[in-house]
């Protein structure tokens, strides 16, 4: 290339190449010539030849200008050309995939793009099984797909192409969030949009807000489905601003003041100045000028320029300083934003001009969002919360689970569940949060204790769903812990001093590391000084704590964590220990507590790979910063998310429930326990420890830490919640495992998948009480005969308490879960009451059973 560059065989040709494309550019006056493509041809095959190269002529073409083609050529250049071996390209053609030629053929390239072309990709992205593989794929392979050519092709070519790829994105989410509900929601068929491509048009259920806020990056609260349509303009101009003065010389020949009057009536110039005014009218210009230079932000905001000035201006793009007036433009200059300095003194790439002019665009967005969904808030609490999700959201990896890949047990989630945890994110669908409240859902009469069954705990509206969640969220941190190697105490009270404060020796630490922690420079307490954890769940339901919420999102973990460190001010030594409230909010917000110990161990982590590996470069120290940071994040939030989005009530309408019979309390179900290599017993030493003496504190931040009653291990079957009136039509039945024949009116069905399911009758009233239900009372009653007859001794109440205390639920009755796998590990109950044992039927115990579903046959374990 240099030696065809610096000799040309013929003269005003230029050469340029990428990888093993070449292009030759002859002169405007060299269009018709075949003499002159004849030579340059024969000149590339030769030199090819040498290096043991050989010319492709059959993928070779020759691209007239516009308004000159195949057939305006005479016979005789028609002949030379056909002789020389070379195809006239009609219209234009693909260069490094880029089209090249006119706007229709231009237009129609990337319109088949917008589609899914080649191999029909986002239509099959959309109708595969799990949906979490389905959702990284878009956003990772079928969002981008237009970003090269938005950068290359003026934006009112490719306007039509970015409206079919955002249409067909929603379309996409649509049937990843809804599943097998898309038919029944009238989201039209893999078969029709292939058919006609328009169909993608018709999906409506993103609707106003909700549809802005798919388009929302992760950072600004949305799922990061970009839109197109909104940045077109911004990537055009971002990306003419790295390349434009160099591929204005090298595409037309000209030098520098041969170009510039021309500069400002070419195609691109015009649709640059153009897509600037856009620009110039959201964006400030200050971040204009910050992302394009001073010599574009002139360009935006002035009318009355010269051809000629208009040419410097466009040829500076990126350009600090004050824009020159002489009209002898500096080419030689840097692009705009491309580099940068870290502390140590290093390049390194940093967000270029695209970034810096999409992001007020999202900014608007966003506060588009934030507007429509306060006009709509009004009493309601649900949309309350709605709101306060998409305010903690902002700019605080809070929605970091969404990036999770899946690719271990502990990023994955059951389909229909990441389905609700995505819908979840959309403030303006309405997902009834269960929250927690005074009274408790499962069951009025009973006590709320620490040690609760999974049942309870996740239809509890008290304190049980956030005891449960508390657990969770500690043994994830005490995981994340183990990885540093570090000694870790658990339920330790070592660090409390007996006879100072009120505990007096009844306080206990959830976690306890030792001094010794990496934490970073900035963090020196956390280095010299052991770390007091305290996990703690925080759920804003309250009127005030919710309105306190919206005008301030994350006040209620900042008054939470203000609330502990009062809690145990005077309870531990300072000058050892440091307290470190890790808080989470059922809104899916984190604490700085939280975010403060998710960098803590992740530099630890960093500072211990770079010394093990010798790494002798400080950028894989950042590197490796960011690498755990992101990774700890992604695995606090998710888990957050998994257990937040079993608590709505949409979980259960995708399972046909009896909506309208719901009542105000929260139904819910663990799907969350995929992770069957650890321990799934929350009663467990390791998950809870022993004795552990303290409860979460409720909405009002009322402190109940120590002096707690032990839970005594015994469930009353009530806590199963089978008295509601809305108990589900589709059921796992106790009865049927203990070979029990159903009742009048329940029925065993087999599904199109071939899992089974247990038909509860839609008649059947509540039978206010669970010894009245006919369902368990004839098991019981059938029970109680069998051991009369059996002529056994009763047992004892003295008896029965001496016997192991641990029933731990791991799966409710309520579940109707669309089974995905053929063969899937689940846990049932199975209601043993201990017969002879004289006591009512709600206090019928219950025993853990392990069983395998295949097909449509159970087999117990």
């Amino acid at each position: 290339m240099k030696e065809f560059n610096n000799k040309p065989p013929v003269p005003g040709v230029k050469l340029i190449g990428y990888v093993d494309d070449l292009q030759a550019h002859l002169p405007p006056g060299l269009a018709r010539n075949m003499q002159a493509i004849s030579t340059v041809t024969n000149w590339i095959q030769e030199r090819l030849s040498q290096k043991g190269i050989e010319l492709s002529l059959p993928k070779s073409k020759v691209l007239f200008p516009e308004g000159l083609c195949m057939s305006s050529l005479t016979n005789d250049e028609q002949q030379q050309l056909t002789k020389i071996g070379l195809s006239v390209a009609e219209g234009g053609m693909p260069v490094v995939g880029i089209p090249v030629g006119t706007e229709e053929f231009q237009r129609n390239f990337v319109s088949k793009i917008a589609r899914g072309d080649p191999a029909e990709l986002i239509l099959r992205l959309a109708t595969l099984d799990d949906p979490q593989a389905s959702y990284q794929l878009l956003r990772l392979s079928g969002v981008p797909r237009l970003f090269q050519l938005l950068r290359t092709i003026a934006p009112s070519i490719t306007n039509s192409a970015a409206k079919i790829h955002d249409n067909m994105m929603m379309w996409a989410m649509s049937k990843i969030v809804l599943g097998k509900m898309a038919d029944s929601m009238r989201i039209p068929t893999v078969k029709e949009v292939r058919a006609d491509p328009t169909k993608s048009e018709e999906v409506d259920f993103f609707k106003g807000t909700a549809r802005a806020q798919v388009h929302l990056p992760m950072r600004e609260g949305g799922l990061g489905i970009t839109s197109n349509v909104l940045i077109r303009e911004s990537a055009f101009v971002a990306g003419q601003a790295l390349v434009f003065s160099k591929s204005v010389q090298a595409s037309t020949g000209y030098t520098v003041e041969q170009c510039l009057p021309r500069l400002a009536q070419l195609p691109t110039g015009l649709a640059l100045i153009d897509s600037l005014k856009k620009l110039e009218e959201i964006i400030t210009k200050d971040k204009l000028e910050k992302a394009v230079g001073q010599s574009w932000a002139k360009l935006a905001t002035s009318d009355e320029l010269t051809p000629a000035l208009k040419g410097v201006y466009l040829l500076e793009a990126g350009k600090a300083g004050k824009p020159r007036e002489d009209g002898n433009p500096d080419v030689e200059h840097q692009p705009p934003s491309t580099f940068s300095r870290n502390e140590f003194g290093q390049h390194y790439q940093v967000f270029g001009a695209q970034a810096l002019l999409s992001k007020p665009l999202h900014a608007a967005v966003r506060h588009m969002v934030e507007t429509d969904l306060q006009k709509v808030v009004g009493e309601e609490t649900p949309k309350k919360r709605a709101l306060i999700r998409l305010e903690e959201a902002k700019g605080k990896g809070v929605l970091s689970w969404l990036t999770t890949q899946g690719l271990s047990a502990d990023e994955r989630m059951l389909p229909d569940l990441y389905r609700e945890s995505i819908g979840r994110v959309l403030g303006s669908h309405d997902r009834a949060d269960c929250n927690t409240g005074k009274l408790c859902g499962a069951g009025a009469l009973l006590p709320c204790k620490d040690r609760l069954s999974r049942a309870h705990s996740l239809v509890c509206t008290k304190t049980g769903a956030s005891t449960f969640l508390h657990n969770r969220m500690v043994r994830v941190v005490l995981k994340t812990l183990r990885e540093c190697h570090m000694p870790i105490a658990v339920e330790d009270s070592s660090p409390f001093t007996t006879g100072t404060g009120r505990g007096k020796g009844l306080y206990k630490m959830d976690l306890v590391i030792p001094p010794g922690l990496h934490a970073g420079e900035k963090e020196e307490d956390l280095c010299t000084k052991s770390i007091l954890i305290d996990v703690t769940i925080v759920n804003p339901s309250a009127g005030r704590s919710i309105d306190k919420s919206i005008l301030k999102p994350g006040s209620a973990l900042e008054d939470r964590a203000a609330s502990k460190a009062n809690h145990y001010a005077g309870t531990f030594n300072p000058s050892r220990s440091t307290l470190l409230t890790a808080a989470f909010s059922t809104n899916g917000g984190l604490g700085k507590g939280t975010n403060r110990l998710i960098v803590a161990i992740a530099n630890h982590l960093a500072h211990e790979a770079f010394c093990r590996e010798n790494f002798d470069d400080e950028r894989a120290l950042v590197r490796l910063k960011a690498f755990h940071t992101n990774r700890i994040r992604r695995r606090f939030t998710f888990e957050l998310a998994r257990f937040l989005s079993m608590r709505t009530r949409d979980v259960f309408k995708r399972h046909g429930l009896l909506i309208d019979q719901l009542p105000p309390g929260p139904i819910g179900w663990d799907l969350c326990d995929n992770d069957s290599s650890e321990g799934n017993s929350f009663g467990s030493d390791e998950d809870e420890g022993k004795g552990k003496g303290r409860k979460e504190d409720d909405d009002d931040g009322a402190e109940k830490h120590g002096g707690v009653e032990e839970s005594k291990g015994s469930l009353a079957a009530n806590d199963l919640g089978i008295n509601d009136p809305c108990y589900c039509h589709q059921w796992w039945s106790a009865v049927e495992l203990v070979e029990s024949p159903l009742p009048d009116g329940f029925g065993r069905v087999v599904r199109e998948d071939g899992t089974l399911a247990y038909r509860y009758p839609k008649s059947l009233e509540s039978p206010g009480k669970i010894g009245t239900h006919p369902l368990l009372q004839d098991y019981m009653d059938k029970g109680r005969k069998t051991k009369k007859n059996s002529g056994k001794k009763a047992v004892t109440r003295e008896e029965a308490d001496k016997r192991p205390k641990n029933f731990e639920m791991c799966f409710s009755n309520r579940d109707a879960t669309h089974f995905s796998f053929s063969r899937i590990r689940c846990h049932v109950f199975q209601l043993n009451h201990e017969l002879g044992f004289n006591r009512g039927p709600r206090e019928a115990r219950l025993r853990h059973v392990s069983i395998s579903l295949e097909e449509d046959v159970l087999q117990g374990q």
